[in-house]
């Protein structure tokens, strides 16, 4: 019986080393992911209130904020803007590209770090101190997931290529 095999499997072996020598960092697809996906949509969450939307403001605090006159007294997180720009920031994340982690640093969040206990909720210390609805501005929606696939997808294949392996 004689086997034949084309390309030998020295070259395969070759080209798959080469492969996984291109691909020790997802740096790349990380920050293609943050700029092109992430920051814009969180940056979209404060533009329409939440995806879900956000808990509502208890009436207390759009009388307050009535009374102090700001301009849309009954939307959430929106006092000043400062966290709704922020999330479109690209320096604030964190990315790691050998672990394969992006993420947003709490550390960088000069002057909105309020935005972190919105994020996940805060009970409050009593009357005097509320605390904060949970209001999930960072998180992942389902299309952004399906992007951030296709960019990481595009991005092997493509030094795939250059390899010369062939995926499908």
């Amino acid at each position: 019986m004689t086997i034949d095999f084309d390309p030998e499997p020295i070259i395969v072996a070759a080209a798959f080393e080469k492969w996984s020598l291109d691909i020790r960092s997802f740096k790349e697809p990380l920050e293609k992911s943050v700029r092109q996906v992430l920051s814009p949509s969180l940056s979209k969450n404060f533009e329409v209130g939440g995806r879900p939307t956000w808990t509502p403001l208890s009436d207390i605090t759009v009388k307050e904020k009535s009374r102090r006159g700001f301009s849309d007294p009954g939307a959430p997180l929106i006092r000043t803007r400062k966290l709704a720009k922020q999330v479109g920031y690209y320096n604030l994340w964190v990315i790691n590209g050998p672990a394969g982690e992006a993420y947003i640093s709490s550390g960088k969040m000069e002057g909105v770090f309020y935005g972190v206990y919105h994020n996940f909720g805060m009970t409050g210390g009593g009357a005097d101190e509320p605390g904060y609805p949970q209001r999930e501005w960072a998180i992942i929606q389902t299309e952004d997931a399906n992007e951030i696939e296709e960019i990481f997808f595009d991005w092997i294949e493509e030094r795939a290529r250059r390899a010369g392996v062939t995926i499908g």
